[in-house]
């Protein structure tokens, strides 16, 4: 009785040891695969979804006024990055108060007076909100090419009823 417990035991040590040497391998081998692109798109949900906004469609408008001034302010960490000022202008229509700036997310201002300056840190991501915009929008750029590597300036960006990516900043050293 106790030589069959013995033998038992062996044998599902056995089949574990092989189990988890089978992990191992099937893990080198994905791993392996995922180094070639045209495999890679198939085999990573990551890789396809690159680019697409994989948040929910919601509301980055703000709920209260906004100041008059039509300045928004900076947190307390921002304030001791190297940021510089980008000018985002909207040439169609005039003005627009439900188009607004938005900095990685967060409102940064709107087009009520037909321009708005930002404040934005190398990395920062720049969207213009123009989902309640019922006609086309057209909107110009302004970043000094002597501060600026990304967004050009003078660039022109159109759209309607949609979120219209600006870009990611970077700026020149």
């Amino acid at each position: 009785m106790r030589h069959s417990r013995e033998n038992n035991a062996e044998i599902w040590e056995r089949r574990l040891i092989i189990l988890l040497i089978s992990c191992l391998v099937l893990l080198v081998a994905a791993q392996a695969l995922m180094l070639k692109d045209s495999l890679r798109y198939y085999l990573s949900r990551v890789d396809r979804l690159e680019g697409n906004s994989v948040l929910t469609d919601q509301p980055q408008y703000a709920s209260g006024k906004i100041g008059d001034e039509g300045s928004f302010p900076a947190t307390m960490l921002d304030v001791f990055r190297r940021h510089k000022n980008v000018t985002l202008r909207i040439v169609q229509p005039q003005t627009a108060k439900n188009v607004y700036i938005t900095v990685n997310g967060k409102l940064s201002g709107d087009f009520s007076r037909g321009e708005v300056v930002v404040s934005v840190y190398n990395g920062d991501y720049v969207e213009i909100d123009a989902r309640r915009l019922n006609e086309m929008g057209r909107f110009v750029i302004n970043a000094p090419k002597s501060e600026f590597m990304f967004p050009d300036d003078g660039r022109i960006l159109e759209g309607r009823s949609e979120l219209i990516p600006v870009g990611k900043v970077r700026l020149k050293e």
